[in-house]
């Protein structure tokens, strides 16, 4: 299924990785932690952060028990074949709601800072467009491409707390488990839905070449390069609005750039760059996504060359991405798949289980080492 150019470094599945987590959510995650649990916000980012490490774990140990398969050949060695295409194509579907997410998300995002006046499918679909030319190029050009885009984004998350330090309010994220602890467990699993991208693993490992010690170093690289910076984003943006006023805006995570109090000239470049940066990122996770997508396809269709699956792919996740008819809908729709998302993860956590059950254990060496 794979071609032998199909390889990517550590450094690169990395950066996949901080593209596809960080995302548009960065820009929006706020206001859904102000609303279901208003300043115990910040516990939740931490319950997700180890959460989602956890899991990441798992499915790194998943996917070096069968190093040589992706995700459909991987669940089909341990539940049996009719069970394992099922997940699949479970996993297909889901992603197809994921990537049209990311698009309609996206493109609000781009309209409201850059383009108010393009019609909204116009842009979903110069996007998708340009995602898919990207996608086509295969996994080695998206990895060399994210670095880039991740280098920015982490160059952002640096620079926002020293740039928001003077307007933080700390006292914003008390009091402390008021409301008791099951909304924030509840309100963890459902964000844990949001990135959708933790399941990366399982289908890129195979194309990750490194050494051995690398490849250990994976949980604790994306820790910090990945879980650190997304939860330090959304922490000063709660602490510098509170709870309260978080919730009342559609995206804190620009809001937060414009409240820099600033020579003028300064703040409009660095929101310029800003949404720059998100902008790359949000047109590099369409690209990552619709890549992950033909991946899941050709192996549910056994197809070997299964990247010009793209092009299926995109007239789908258009349609699907115009369905919500309002930003309130696109919200419902987003949690509705967050949700789903996060169920997924309960039974793929399950087959984790399973495996360790039936004896299967990691494999030293990969295909690619």
């Amino acid at each position: 299924m794979y071609r032998n150019n199909d390889t990517i470094s550590v450094l690169q599945f990395i950066a996949i990785l901080i593209i596809v987590i960080f995302d548009v959510q960065v820009l929006e995650m706020p206001r859904d932690l102000a609303e279901a649990v208003g300043p115990d916000g910040w516990f939740v980012l931490a319950l997700l952060t180890v959460l989602a490490a956890g899991l990441l774990w798992c499915w790194l140990r998943l996917g070096s028990m069968f190093p040589t398969k992706g995700i459909v050949g991987t669940l089909q060695e341990i539940l049996g074949k009719p069970m394992g295409w099922g997940l699949g194509a479970v996993l297909l579907i889901l992603w197809l709601g994921q990537t049209a997410r990311v698009a309609r998300m996206g493109v609000g995002v781009v309209q409201a800072s850059l383009l108010e006046r393009t019609p909204g499918e116009i842009t979903t679909i110069v996007f998708l467009l340009g995602a898919l030319f990207m996608a086509r190029k295969g996994v080695e050009p998206l990895g060399r491409m994210a670095t880039l885009v991740a280098l920015a984004a982490l160059s952002v998350a640096a620079l926002l707390p020293l740039l928001t330090w003077a307007e933080t309010q700390w006292l914003n994220l008390r009091p402390i488990l008021q409301g008791g602890i099951i909304p924030e467990l509840r309100t963890t699993v459902r964000l844990a839905g949001r990135l959708g991208g933790l399941l990366i693993p399982l289908i890129l490992l195979p194309m990750v070449k490194g050494k051995p010690k690398e490849k250990k170093a994976l949980i604790p690289a994306i820790v910090t390069f990945v879980a650190i910076p997304a939860f330090v984003l959304n922490l000063f943006t709660l602490a510098v609005f509170g709870p309260r006023q978080t919730s009342l805006l559609l995206r804190p995570g620009l809001e937060v750039v414009a409240s820099i109090e600033m020579p003028t000239i300064f703040v409009e470049r660095l929101t310029v760059f800003y949404v720059g940066a998100w902008t790359l990122m949000i047109f590099m996770d369409l690209s990552i996504y619709l890549y992950l997508l033909s991946q899941i396809a050709g192996e549910l269709f056994q197809i070997s060359e299964s990247t010009p699956l793209t092009s299926f792919m995109v007239p789908v996740v258009y349609l699907i991405s115009r369905v919500p008819a309002n930003d309130l809908a696109v919200r419902f729709f987003s949690k509705y798949i967050s949700w789903a998302t996060g169920a997924y993860y309960l039974v793929i956590l399950g087959v984790f289980l399973v495996a360790l059950i039936r004896g299967f254990r990691p494999q030293q060496e990969g295909r690619n080492t």
